[in-house]
């Protein structure tokens, strides 16, 4: 989806936020294992989606498919790339560790309204594809 909003979208300025994993903790939260919007997850009540059970599902094996080594991916990565979590309330900027920009003229562009607090870094690596994507693409 965001390839695809990026791609539908030229003259927008992308960001990735890196944010505190203690968001899981510190927040009221749903854990959805693939696309929020989708069936599966529209018919899953949203107290399942919730708690410890509901986000180890996220890194659990795929039933009928490769497992997560042949697919490639790492630990930090859950199963279906798009997975989500849903916290329910505002996160304060406090949670934002960095901010990623494709190059440098878009984070010279945007320095100035990013809180000192945060690190800001030019790389591509979070705008592009996981390990895993081709299977995905099949399925």
């Amino acid at each position: 989806m965001f390839y695809t909003l990026r791609r539908d979208n030229p003259d927008v300025d992308w960001a990735v936020l890196m944010l505190n994993s203690k968001i899981i903790l510190d927040f009221d939260c749903g854990f959805c294992s693939t696309n929020a919007g989708s069936a599966e997850m529209y018919e899953t009540p949203i107290e399942e989606r919730k708690g410890e059970k509901a986000l180890l599902k996220l890194f659990e094996e795929l039933p009928n498919g490769p497992t997560r080594k042949e697919l490639g991916i790492g630990d930090w990565y859950p199963t279906n790339p798009q997975a989500e979590v849903l916290v329910f309330d505002s996160i304060p900027t406090t949670y934002i560790l960095k901010v990623f920009f494709q190059n440098e003229s878009l984070k010279k562009k945007h320095q100035s309204i990013i809180p000192e607090f945060v690190e800001v870094s030019v790389s591509s690596r979070p705008f592009r594809y996981r390990e895993d994507w081709s299977y995905w693409k099949k399925n």
